[in-house]
């Protein structure tokens, strides 16, 4: 009974889902009642801790490994998930990596890793769940921008190159796949503390909680509460939500 209750449940998957805003989204569908599919790279114990302590709290959920970075690994995890479940009724892209400096304290090989993490694994898990939600004729993607993928960031240079992309991939694969059922939708967090704030002293954290309307930074529950709203928000497609307290970058 307990297995066929699961089956009937809708299916969720979260990459980057064990670490700063994918572990808030995670557990946030998974209380709503998502099965919860935990898709996680280097953090195998942090996702097996949250499944652990989601399934503690009644909720449905496992863990699997992705490289997003990589097609043939994207692929291989999306195959096992149809293959259990049948369906993906919503893919919540959260892995990401931030470089802070300037330009030229980067390399091209570093560039291209962000890039490829930020907006390939994008590109990579859209195009693995496309057949399957085509065929639904349902489904709904949701991928986390930033902020800065808008306005750019001095010294984030390709971070904002990055999330730009995603931001425009999103709009246009909304336009894409809305005659087959399926929305697409970006939500773009402002300064949100997780640690990817990790290289700003605690003086910097103060400055952009104090340039932020609301006056505190955001947190991951607060980006998790957007995607939660976006996914049930039928009517919605093409959206660019902005998570960020009211922040104005540059004075836009």
């Amino acid at each position: 009974m307990e297995n066929i209750k699961k089956q009937s449940l809708p299916v969720a998957v979260v990459t980057g889902g064990a670490g700063g805003i994918g572990a808030a989204v995670s557990e946030a569908l998974a209380l709503a009642g998502y099965f919860t599919v935990v898709l996680y790279h280097s953090g195998k114990n942090r996702a097996l801790s949250l499944c652990d302590t989601l399934r503690a709290k009644g909720c449905a959920c496992t863990s699997l490994f992705a490289d997003v970075a990589e097609e043939a690994s994207v692929q291989n995890a999306v195959g096992q998930i149809l293959e259990q479940h049948k369906k993906i009724d919503l893919l919540v892209n959260c892995a990401g990596i931030a470089q802070n400096g300037l330009l030229t304290d980067r390399t091209c090989a570093q560039w291209q890793h962000l890039m490829q993490i930020n907006f390939g694994g994008v590109l990579h898990t859209t195009h693995a769940v496309y057949p399957a939600m085509v065929h639904q004729k349902s489904g709904v993607i949701i991928n986390i921008g930033s902020i800065w993928g808008e306005s750019g960031a001095s010294c984030e240079a390709v971070y904002s190159a990055s999330k730009g992309a995603v931001i425009a991939f999103s709009r246009a694969m909304a336009a894409e796949l809305a005659p087959s059922g399926i929305r697409v939708l970006c939500v773009c967090p402002g300064v949100i503390d997780t640690p990817m704030l990790d290289c700003y002293t605690s003086e910097e954290k103060q400055a952009l909680a104090a340039a932020t309307p609301l006056g505190r930074l955001g947190t991951p529950q607060d980006v998790a509460d957007a995607v939660l709203y976006l996914a049930r928000a039928s009517f919605l497609t093409g959206t660019v939500l902005r998570v960020d307290g009211g922040f104005l970058p540059f004075g836009i």
